[in-house]
Order: structure tokens, then C-alpha cells, then sequence
């Protein structure tokens, strides 16, 4: 399988202002950009000993959240290499933002409240600022994935 850049799904201006143009995007799509960190946090919570990682950029766009454990991450793609998930996003971010875009990468919290509150410093929406049920929805798509 080959691996996708989440900036491959980036949302236009109209769907990053509309929760509805967001919630009816493909799930793929949704889970990719958008709703990353939504599907992130309902994976970690279902795999003991995992980390929510953010690849959070230092200047300009191209953040993504994953789960981490080991030396595999999950996200839209499913489980893969950490370091081909972390090399697949910041090429497609430092096509789109120049050679010199970099990211850090930062734990979060992974209990909810630890969550939330990080998501609502970095400006990302909470479960209740979807359309729908954003945790039903990712718990269907991550439905019958395994752990690695």
C-alpha cells in the first residue's frame, strides 16, 4: 500500500469554515484532514501503551496527529512505519511550504481532558464541533483494524 500525505486531503476554504462541508467529505478524506486528531485520540484509547503524536509545524501548515506505538503509527493510512508516516508528511509539506518547513513533535495528552484542552490551544475541534458524531464515526472506520 502506498502511503497518502494527509496534505493530499487538505480541506478547502469552504469546508474549513462549514462543519457540514467537512462532515460530508469521504471518510478518508475526513480523517485525513480535519478530523486526524479526532480519529487519533479514539485509536489511543483502544491500544494500551500508545501516544497521540502531533506533527505540529513550526511556521506554516501541514500539521497532522497520529497514534504512536512503538515503532508503528496509525492514522487514515492504518498502521505503518513511524518513520515512513513522519517522511510522507513533511515531503508533502515542504513541497507545498518550502524546503524549509519543519515540524515538532509533540505527546499529547491522552486522557480526555488532557486532550480537549490541548486541541482547543491549537485551534482543533472538539468532538462536539462536528456536524455528527465524530467519535462514532471514527470508531466505524477504524472498525475491524487491528493492533500491529
Amino acid at each position: 500500500m502506498t502511503l497518502l500525505p494527509a496534505l493530499a486531503f487538505a480541506r478547502s476554504a469552504e469546508e474549513r469554515v462549514s462543519r457540514e462541508l467537512s462532515w460530508t467529505r469521504p471518510d478518508e478524506a475526513f480523517f485525513a484532514a480535519g478530523a486526524c486528531h479526532q480519529l487519533a485520540y479514539v485509536m489511543a484509547s483502544r491500544s494500551p501503551g500508545a501516544a497521540i503524536v502531533h506533527l505540529r509545524p513550526r511556521e506554516r501548515g501541514g500539521d497532522h496527529m497520529v497514534v504512536q506505538l512503538d515503532d508503528r503509527a496509525f492514522d487514515f493510512n492504518g498502521w505503518n512505519d513511524v518513520a515512513a508516516v513522519i517522511d510522507v508528511n513533511a515531503a508533502a509539506a515542504r513541497e507545498r511550504y518550502g524546503a524549509d518547513w519543519s515540524f515538532d513533535r509533540i505527546v499529547v495528552p491522552g486522557d480526555l481532558a488532557g486532550f480537549e484542552s490541548y486541541c482547543r490551544s491549537h485551534e482543533h475541534r472538539l468532538a462536539a464541533d462536528f456536524a455528527g458524531d465524530v467519535v462514532a464515526r471514527a470508531e466505524m472506520y477504524i472498525a475491524g483494524r487491528s493492533l500491529p
